[in-house]
């Protein structure tokens, strides 16, 4: 049983990464066209960061 105790945590990432990708790639609500528009119209209108 010792042995595969180096198995742990290779297995504990794996199961964490699942979970993560899992969440990241919900489905999230759909945006009106209208809000798409008033988000990018609001965005536009911000003066752009200097580098």
């Amino acid at each position: 049983m010792e042995i595969l105790l180096w198995l742990v945590p290779p297995v504990v990432v794996t199961t964490a990464v699942g979970l993560w990708a899992a969440w990241r790639g919900r489905e999230r609500p759909e945006m009106s066209a209208e809000e798409a528009a008033r988000r990018m119209g609001e965005a536009m209108a911000r003066p752009a960061r200097r580098r």
